[in-house]
């Protein structure tokens, strides 16, 4: 695999309730997506996104998620990643 073209990946705040901030650099311009999972893998949203060259900001409303623990995954059509998030 070659280098990574998304770096500098913070999710926050963690613990959450209302809202997750996602902030990352990308290397180049392209679209990607941002998908939030259970922990059984089932989708409970996913948003298209224009990841730009540079630092991005993404705020996710998450104030309708139920309590508990939720995978956070961002992916381009050239990296992936993926946190968890706890919302209480």
């Amino acid at each position: 695999a070659g280098p990574h073209e998304l770096t500098a990946f913070e999710l926050f705040p963690n613990p959450a309730d209302e809202k997750v901030s996602l902030r990352f650099n990308a290397i180049n311009s392209e679209n990607g997506y941002i998908r939030i999972t259970d922990m059984m893998g089932r989708v409970i949203r996913q948003m298209d996104i224009d990841i730009l060259a540079g630092e991005n900001l993404f705020e996710l409303n998450t104030s309708d998620l139920s309590t508990g623990l939720y995978h956070f995954h961002v992916e381009s059509p050239t990296d992936r990643f993926d946190s968890k998030v706890v919302i209480q």
